[in-house]
């Protein structure tokens, strides 16, 4: 992508139509559900509502770790969508629960980019829920080329 490139995709309007594109360019994407709260440049805010596919049924019920991985490692794509126009590979993730997320409950992930290099990008994610309990942290390596 050339600098020019990436300069077109920095109005709100054609960042939010670059995420939208990508978010739904997947059925996977399309089946969690995520929405679109904010996205403003190498920052993104979407919102999780929570689905009885998404829980474990045990003794406490829970919202699935892999759903919440899935969320978080999106929303860091989403973060680099809103710089370059496209998603990017995910080499690496590193997602720390710090308590489970409630069933009842929807969840908010938000992403930033922390770097962008010509060949990695890393992105920081934080999962709350809608009391603003921090339910997982997560940082993300992408390829940027």
């Amino acid at each position: 992508m050339t600098r020019a490139d990436a300069r077109d995709h920095g109005s709100e309007p054609t960042r939010i139509a670059a995420v939208e594109s990508v978010l739904h360019s997947s059925a996977f994407h399309r089946w969690l559900g995520l929405e679109i709260v904010r996205a403003d440049d190498g920052e993104v805010i979407l919102h999780l509502s929570v689905r009885p596919e998404h829980v474990v049924n045990g003794a406490p019920s829970y919202v699935h770790g892999g759903i919440i991985a899935a969320a978080a490692d999106l929303a860091g794509d989403l973060a680099f969508v809103t710089r370059t126009g496209t998603g990017r590979p995910t080499v690496d993730i590193r997602v720390d629960y710090l308590r489970p997320a409630n069933p009842d409950v929807d969840l908010r992930v938000a992403a930033r980019i922390v770097r962008q290099g010509g060949r990695f990008g890393v992105a920081d994610i934080h999962v709350h829920d809608t009391f603003q309990r921090e339910i997982a942290l997560a940082r993300a390596l992408y390829a940027m080329s």
